[in-house]
């Protein structure tokens, strides 16, 4: 028999060898690797190549907001206690932190913290800023409302509705509100919205708050005739009930017309001054007004101050907690309303039934003619 070939031996030697050095590593190490779907520290990733929250990153910022918020509080409880931009700094500062996290994540956490009930004052007023968020946190629990709105909106909302149920701070309820104004999915139905505005408006011990005062831009951010209805019908803060019918009145005159002709009370010069609201470049705001003024039951004194306002088109602007700032006018618009509107009062002056209030008509007639001169 021949012997083998030198390299069968090299062979055999080489397989003794793999055994052998196989046998001797961890039983652990023997195992197939582990895989994407096998490790506890995975990070899958969605179809546009954002990553996920894996279990053990989603506990580690569930620790993170729960420290955060701990600490927050601990701080505020010092001697000697921090000063306002102290507070109003490091509250920016972890907003701005919290909304780098996972947006669902951070929902749920906020969700917890208020429920835990824990809350400190700042010292601050309500304030509202750039784009709905708020500068001014009159309490921790309010800045956790205002950091909610950053998170997933589908848990901010269904948060949001919790709360509105139980709290008994109009900042809390005017703040919560918001994530449910929000444009997309989590927007709640304009029924739904104004079921909040009436319990709002039914409530006469908040009306001294800063976020009350804000909330009744729910009126205008919703724009329905229903709503201008329940605000019309309200009998709290006169003030507060005058900028925010102007300011609904300013976006949607039209809207305000049916609340305006139903036997509702309200202050002659009030009345007066919405209806100069009115829009005279559309046909069905004309007849509106044409009636208004023709109407036996308007006083000479309430058509006075009509037509020392019309076309009214003074608005308020700046940030608002819902939707976006006020801009209802541009100067095209302004324009061409000013010559649809002396068109208007060169009618008025010719009849005869409205010679009792011809100086009125005489001077705005002279006004809207300056106007219309110094836009060609």
């Amino acid at each position: 028999m021949k012997s083998p070939r030198p390299w069968w031996g090299l062979l055999i030697l080489a397989t003794a060898l793999v055994v052998a050095t196989r046998s001797l590593l961890p039983t652990a190490a023997r195992h197939e690797p582990l895989t994407a779907r096998d490790s506890p520290i995975r990070s899958s990733k969605t179809t546009d190549g954002i990553a996920l929250s894996t279990p053990l990153v989603t506990k580690a910022a569930e620790k993170k907001i729960e420290a955060d918020w701990n600490d927050l509080l601990d701080w505020l409880e010092r001697e000697p206690r921090p000063g306002a931009d102290e507070i109003k700094q490091r509250l920016l500062a972890l907003r701005e932190a919290w909304a780098e996290m996972d947006p669902i994540v951070l929902a749920e956490a906020i969700a917890r913290l208020l429920e835990s009930r824990r809350d400190a004052p700042t010292g601050m007023a309500f304030q509202v800023g750039l784009h709905g968020f708020l500068d001014g946190w009159p309490t921790l629990r309010i800045f956790l409302l205002d950091a909610l709105v950053a998170a997933d909106p589908d848990t901010a909302a269904a948060t949001a509705r919790r709360l509105l149920e139980k709290t008994t701070s109009p900042d809390e309820y005017a703040v919560a509100l918001r994530s449910l104004t929000r444009n997309g999915f989590s927007r709640a139905p304009d029924t739904e919205l104004q079921e909040h505005f009436r319990v709002l408006l039914g409530k006469p011990e908040w009306q001294a708050s800063g976020g009350f005062a804000e909330s009744l831009d729910l009126a205008r951010s919703v724009g329905t005739e229903a709503i201008a209805d329940d605000l019309m019908h309200w009998n709290g803060n006169p003030e507060l009930k005058s900028m925010a019918l102007h300011e609904f009145a300013a976006e949607h005159p039209k809207t305000l017309l049916e609340p305006l002709r139903s036997e509702i009370e309200i202050p002659p010069s009030l009345r007066a001054t919405l209806m100069a609201r009115m829009d005279p470049q559309f046909p069905d705001q004309v007849v509106a007004v044409d009636e208004y003024l023709r109407d036996p039951a308007i006083t000479n004194d309430e058509a006075a101050v009509f037509l020392k306002a019309f076309p009214l088109r003074s608005a308020t602007t700046g940030p608002r907690l819902y939707g976006r700032s006020p801009a209802p006018y541009d100067m095209d618009q302004i324009a061409a309303g000013d010559r649809a509107a002396i068109k208007l009062v060169d009618g008025w002056l010719v009849d005869p039934t409205l010679q009792t209030i011809r100086p009125e008509l005489l001077a705005l007639q002279k006004r809207l003619g300056e106007w219309v001169e110094q836009t060609k």
